[in-house]
């Protein structure tokens, strides 16, 4: 069943997690409704995907986020 997922993640500030992260909702053709990107505390930024889909598909590309060099901790609602 499709429904909204919130996906969080926590880690270094640089535009290219934010790349690595759409290509892997891109990849499994993920409607995604809005992503952010902004400093958190310190020198972490807060990175958060909010899309439609299965939440075994969600499962499986946060799985995928935490193989990302430079993203701490990772959730999904």
């Amino acid at each position: 069943m499709i429904q909204k997922f919130t996906v969080t993640a926590y880690g270094e500030g640089r535009l290219d997690i934010v790349s690595r992260i759409s290509m892997l909702f891109l990849q499994r053709h993920i409607d995604v409704e809005n992503l952010s990107f902004a400093p958190h505390e310190g020198l972490t930024s807060k990175y958060q995907v909010c899309a439609l889909a299965k939440e075994e598909t969600i499962r499986k590309v946060v799985a995928q986020m935490e193989h990302i060099e430079g993203l701490n901790k990772i959730s999904y609602e």
